[in-house]
């Protein structure tokens, strides 16, 4: 008698090499032009431990030096905060794990800018570059963008295709402020990779527009000691898209943290994205959910991309979690593991 037919999960290891990607030593990572009294400000995550003295923060458009840093010992993980049109001194020693500076400089132009950091003899480090999108560009801009591109701080994205001469295609290759130059308070911020580190692919798609700054908070995590903030639950992992008994995989998280705004994306071993579930408590659509003021909960993957159609190819995936307090500026962050296998008779 020929035995019930039954569905299973064929699951395959592949043991390879991960692409990985080399942050430079100073990473920009969030920046707020346009602030109240022109008290702009720019983030910046230390990747490297090491003495970064003279290495200069410098405005393109027009080129200003905004500020050259001090001479000290600048650890992994330290966020230098620079604030601009203030006569506050330095601090001399960290607080926790910022360092604060200030510079007279009045402000990065809230409408199109350019910023970058080099090295004291000149070589470009990091850049990020933002636009109004209102179709006019300035000379310097313009010029300072096609440095970015020579200078391999910028690619346009595959479905811009610039040549640096036409303004509103360079505008159309920055990152997206034409909300933000309405709006105090704002700032454009760096995405993390599944490893929770600062994107760094050059380019638009690193970045994105965010009603509440950060300042100083954007890329310091705090991880509970004692528990998983997220874990995938075994009962439903792995899963097969395609079998209607194993069609889906659960998704736990538990933070002490009421007030946490609460982002999950999926990711290929690569590092390419591949959904995102929730950001910051809303849906991909900017919809509110019911996970807004919860700690503990659970979200599901189907296995589908983006699209919301394309099943996501059998493999290894990462499941990225991260709650954010924008109020006292702490932040959870987890990773765990996925598995979408095929179904066979």
């Amino acid at each position: 008698m020929r035995p019930p037919k039954a569905c299973y999960c064929l699951i395959l290891f592949l043991i390879g090499t991960v692409k990985v990607y080399s942050l430079p030593p100073l990473v920009i990572t969030e920046v707020a032009p346009g602030e109240t009294g022109t008290k702009d400000w720019i983030e910046i995550f230390v990747s490297y431990t090491g003495d970064y003295g003279g290495w200069k923060v410098i405005s393109g458009f027009p080129k200003q030096v905004i500020k050259t840093l001090p001479s000290r010992s600048y650890q992994r993980g330290d966020i230098i905060v620079i604030t601009m049109n203030s006569s506050d001194p330095d601090a001399i020693q960290k607080s926790t794990y910022w360092n604060f500076y200030s510079t007279s400089t009045e402000g990065l132009y809230n409408s199109d800018g350019i910023l970058y950091i080099t090295t004291p003899d000149g070589q470009w480090i990091d850049a990020v570059g933002w636009s109004n999108r209102d179709g006019d560009m300035g000379v310097d801009a313009i010029s300072a963008y096609n440095i970015m591109k020579s200078t391999l701080m910028w690619v346009e994205g595959p479905d811009i295709g610039v040549d640096g001469k036409n303004d509103k295609e360079i505008q159309l290759a920055l990152v997206d402020w034409s909300d933000g130059a309405k709006r105090d308070g704002a700032s454009i911020q760096r995405y993390r990779d599944f490893m929770g580190l600062p994107k760094d692919t050059n380019s638009l798609y690193d970045w994105f527009y965010s009603k509440i700054n950060t300042k100083g908070y954007g890329y310091k995590e705090v991880i509970s000691e004692t528990e998983k903030v997220v874990e995938v639950d075994e009962d439903t992992n792995p899963f097969c898209p395609e079998d209607a008994n194993k069609n889906f995989v659960k998704i736990n998280f538990n933070i002490d943290d009421f007030d946490a705004k609460k982002t999950v994306v999926i990711y290929d071993i690569s590092g390419k994205e591949i959904i995102k579930l929730l950001d910051r408590d809303r849906l991909p659509n900017g919809d509110i959910t019911m996970f807004a003021g919860v700690r503990t909960g659970s979200i599901t993957w189907d296995g589908k991309m983006a699209d919301g159609i394309t099943r996501a190819p059998t493999g290894v995936y990462i499941v990225y979690f991260e709650a954010y307090n924008p109020n006292t500026g702490k932040k959870y962050v987890g990773k765990d593991v996925i598995v979408v296998g095929r179904k066979f008779k």
